[in-house]
């Protein structure tokens, strides 16, 4: 579908008395000179074959996600091939999926996602008479990208989440009296022998695989509403089960409900239950400020159930097994630790808040924008966890930081928001730690 890369009604009355404002703020943003440019680019009379350098054909969903500023066009700095203006028969640019999530896929001629900042080539057997794209325009259209996507948020939260809100109750309800069979469908399976049992779960990841395409290589989505992790021991982190366990027996936070926890000579299957909901990196930015506010209350309320459960262990700083510790921060697996004071840090980075006493509580230990699941703007659950035990009570916090700075602020700041803007010390020395690499 040809699209233009910069509407020409753009320009519209520009030079009026009363769009003058206008004209000086769009100066001060792309340059005098560039806003001269468009002027002329866009001013070209429709029968002028330059009028194609500002149009190129996108498939449908491509071109929905460059009109809405989803996509931008940015010049290949790599190469530094970049040269306004002067494009031959074959452009190299990069191609970014902007600030503002959820992020699109676009697939490139061998139907493969191109990913972001990855080069991409432009070209055209007539340079002549059937030009490239402007790179001028690609850079202006790039420049109003996450204005024109947060445009587009806006105007969604005013519209409000999709969907029928009374199907939605009605789905909810049907969802709660089926987790209340589950215990009795669990009990009546661990009748049937683990041979069984193992060839089920391998007949569920095939027919998940064909239904619902690949999750994960090591996570398949199944039928009957079940999520499979599967694959040596060493994926299957030895404490998510009892994890599960827990979870389920201590609080009332929606989260994956264990089926089974089998393992056979060449492969281990986590059998859980789903979770409905998108994750939240895909929807936070169309929260409004007072759903921002409920999530970071629905969350505190989770941390608040995982601090009841009690530690079943021996050890006071380990997995929910009571096993070595996983976080991707540590690399491989560590501990357990008899105390907050066993865990080791580098002595040239160890701040004086590793010397306090912090609280020893069951932790989630993982979240992430990825690993919240929301619906119609509101908590539905949490899943992945993989990394769950027992650390200092600061831990789910910093965790939940690590890896998410820059720009966007929103998850950072609804978290801080759940944990009432505590532990703010011991993030700063922990950045300390990040920031000089493996450093427990």
């Amino acid at each position: 579908m040809p699209v233009r890369i910069v509407p020409t009604d753009v320009i519209a009355g520009l030079e009026t008395p009363s769009n003058a404002s206008l004209r000086e703020t769009l100066a001060v943003f792309i340059t005098e000179g560039e806003l001269q440019q468009l002027s002329n680019w866009l001013n070209i009379s429709s029968d002028d074959l330059r009028q194609l350098r500002n149009t190129w054909t996108l498939a449908d969903t491509a071109d929905v996600a460059f009109r809405a500023g989803r996509i931008q066009i940015l010049p290949d700095w790599i190469s530094g091939k970049y040269v306004n203006g002067l494009e031959n028969s074959t452009c190299k640019y990069m191609l970014s999926y902007g600030l503002v999530r959820p992020f699109v896929g676009i697939e490139n001629d061998k139907r493969k996602i191109v990913q972001s900042l990855e080069v991409v080539s432009i070209s055209t057997k007539d340079p002549q008479g059937l030009p490239l794209p402007s790179a001028l325009l690609f850079s202006i259209h790039a420049r109003f990208c996450n204005s024109l996507r947060w445009v587009q948020v806006q105007d969604q939260m005013q519209r409000g989440w999709p969907g029928n809100a009374f199907w939605h109750s009605c789905k909810t309800t049907f969802r709660k009296v089926i987790s209340c069979t589950i215990p009795v469908f669990r009990h009546l399976w661990f009748y049937f022998p683990r041979r069984t049992r193992a060839l089920t779960y391998w007949l569920l990841l095939k027919v998940g695989n064909k239904m619902y395409g690949r999750t994960l290589n090591w996570v398949q989505r199944a039928p009957f509403g079940l999520y499979i992790k599967h694959g040596p021991g060493k994926f299957i982190p030895s404490g998510e089960g009892p994890a599960l366990r827990l979870v389920e027996q201590y609080t009332k936070v929606a989260a994956p409900r264990l089926i089974d926890l089998l393992t056979t000579e060449s492969e281990t299957y986590l059998v859980m239950t789903r979770i409905t909901g998108i994750p939240l990196q895909e929807a936070i930015q169309s929260f409004s400020y007072a759903e921002r506010s409920q999530l970071a209350a629905d969350i505190r309320g989770c941390v608040s159930q995982f601090r009841q459960i009690p530690n079943p262990n021996d050890a006071a700083i380990c997995s929910a097994d009571g096993g070595p510790t996983f976080d991707y921060r540590l690399g491989d697996p560590a501990g357990p630790f008899e105390s907050e004071e066993a865990v080791i840090f580098r002595k040239s980075l160890r701040s004086a808040i590793h010397d306090q006493h912090h609280k020893i509580f069951f932790s989630h230990a993982d979240f992430s924008p990825t690993n919240i699941l929301v619906e119609r703007g509101k908590l539905s659950g949490i899943v992945d966890f993989g990394c769950a035990g027992f650390y200092p009570e600061y831990w789910e916090y910093t965790k939940g930081i690590y890896g998410h700075f820059g720009l966007e602020t929103a998850w950072p700041d609804t978290l801080s928001d759940a944990f009432s803007g505590l532990y703010k010390d011991e993030l700063a020395a922990e950045k300390l730690l990040w920031e000089n690499g493996n450093s427990f």
